[in-house]
């Protein structure tokens, strides 16, 4: 056991427990605890630090990481299918998201995407998520309690296609659901003045559909992306591209609220 004071895993604390790409898992520390998977039983010292390796009662070694994003979104408590990675990040940079910043949020699902925005945003910012379903409701709060996030989110069960966000001055928004388009006027009325709308679909239809009603609402600098991802095998002498990769998951639909809709129909199709 080494490592300093700071390096210590507070009680509480989320870990990535990791053997390698196949066995990596979220946990929950408590000091005199124990984790269990097929490498065995792994009982939790009372004093952790991260970088610390400890030895499962097969004999097998795991290392203490941090838990990064990257590491932590895909491995949540879900329902539902969560967002990737490599959308994700481009989702926040799209929305702009700053420490103090209000964000809307149509489609709470597991609470990944409502994670990473809530960890952005700091203590002085707030997460407005919004979700139909009170499974997926639950879920998502038991996920955000869990990361420790609860006092930066406000989740509401609400239809917002009919509703309305409740809130108004958002910094932004993003949107998956199966049928955005629906959700455009409620997202314009909540979001401040030149803010941004992301929306995330796996169709082209779906694309279609929202791209026409951000139009009619006003919006500008409307584009589709469509972003893929591939690892590489670093085995020394023979590097290479890895044998799969996951090919099309979504699309985004990115867009900017102005206020005068007559300024967007003026804009050139890109």
């Amino acid at each position: 056991m080494s490592g300093s004071i700071s390096d210590r895993v507070p009680d509480g604390a989320q870990i990535i427990l990791y053997r390698d790409d196949r066995a990596t898992y979220l946990h929950v520390y408590r000091p005199g605890g124990r984790f269990e998977c097929h490498h065995g039983l792994l009982d939790l010292p009372a004093e952790l630090h991260w970088g610390d390796v400890l030895r499962t009662r097969k004999g097998v070694d795991m290392a203490v990481l941090r838990p990064t994003h990257a590491l932590t979104l895909n491995r949540i408590k879900r329902r539902t299918t969560v967002v990737y990675n490599r959308e994700a990040g481009r989702i926040a940079l799209e929305l702009g998201v700053r420490s103090g910043g209000r964000y809307g949020e149509v489609g709470s699902g597991s609470g990944a995407m409502t994670t990473l925005l809530a960890s952005l945003v700091g203590d002085g910012g707030r997460v407005y998520s919004r979700e139909r379903e009170p499974e997926h409701l639950e879920q998502a709060r038991k996920n955000i309690a869990r990361a420790g996030l609860s006092g930066r989110v406000d989740f509401e069960l609400r239809d917002v296609a009919s509703e309305g966000f409740g809130v108004t001055g958002l910094d932004g928004v993003f949107v998956d659901v199966p049928a955005p388009w629906d959700l455009v006027p409620a997202a314009h009325a909540a979001l401040s003045g030149g803010a941004p709308w992301v929306s995330l679909s796996p169709t082209v239809d779906q694309i279609v559909r929202t791209d026409q009603a951000l139009f009619r609402a006003g919006f500008v600098r409307r584009r589709m992306i469509e972003l893929f991802e591939r690892e590489w095998k670093l085995f020394p002498g023979r590097m290479r591209p890895a044998d799969r990769m996951v090919g099309h998951t979504a699309f985004l639909l990115v867009a900017s609220k102005v206020n005068d809709a007559t300024f967007a129909a003026q804009e050139r199709p890109r």
